[in-house]
C-alpha cells in the first residue's frame, strides 16, 4: 500500500511537472501555519487524467464609495464530480474561509477586505 501511495504521487509529481510545474500544485495547494508530519503529502483530488480537480484564482475590486478598500476575491473552479471542500487563507496567517465547491461548477467567495491593499497573496488546501 505504501508502495503504490509512493508511485502515485511520483507519477502525479512528474505530470504536474510536465503541465507547468510544481509551483502550479504549492500555489494551489499549500499547507499554511500547521504543523504536519514530515513527507506528509496534502490531499488533492485529482481527475482522471492526473490534473487537479480544483483550479483556483483570485482577484481584487475596490469598494465603489471608498476607492482604497478593496475586496479580495477567491474563485475556485471544480473539474471533477464531486463536492470538495476547501480552505483559504491569506498566505502564512490564520485568517481563512471555508468554500464548499460543487461538481463541475464555479464558486466564488470573498476572502476578506483591507485598505490600501490591491495586491494580495493566499493559499489553500482541500479538507
Amino acid at each position: 500500500m505504501l508502495r503504490s501511495t509512493l508511485a502515485r504521487s511520483i507519477l502525479l509529481s512528474i505530470l504536474l511537472s510536465l503541465i507547468g510545474g510544481p509551483t502550479i500544485a504549492e500555489r494551489l495547494f499549500q499547507a499554511s501555519g500547521e504543523d504536519s508530519a514530515p513527507n506528509q503529502v496534502a490531499k488533492v483530488h485529482t481527475g482522471s487524467n492526473g490534473k487537479p480537480c480544483i483550479a483556483l484564482g483570485s482577484h481584487s475590486k475596490s469598494e465603489i464609495v471608498n476607492k482604497n478598500l478593496f475586496e479580495h476575491w477567491i474563485t475556485a473552479t471544480n473539474s471533477c464530480g464531486q463536492h470538495i471542500k476547501l480552505q483559504v487563507c491569506y498566505r502564512k496567517t490564520n485568517d481563512c474561509i471555508v468554500m464548499t465547491v460543487p461538481p463541475y461548477e464555479s464558486k466564488n467567495s470573498v476572502l476578506g477586505i483591507q485598505p490600501n491593499m490591491k495586491e494580495f497573496q493566499y493559499d489553500a488546501k482541500e479538507k
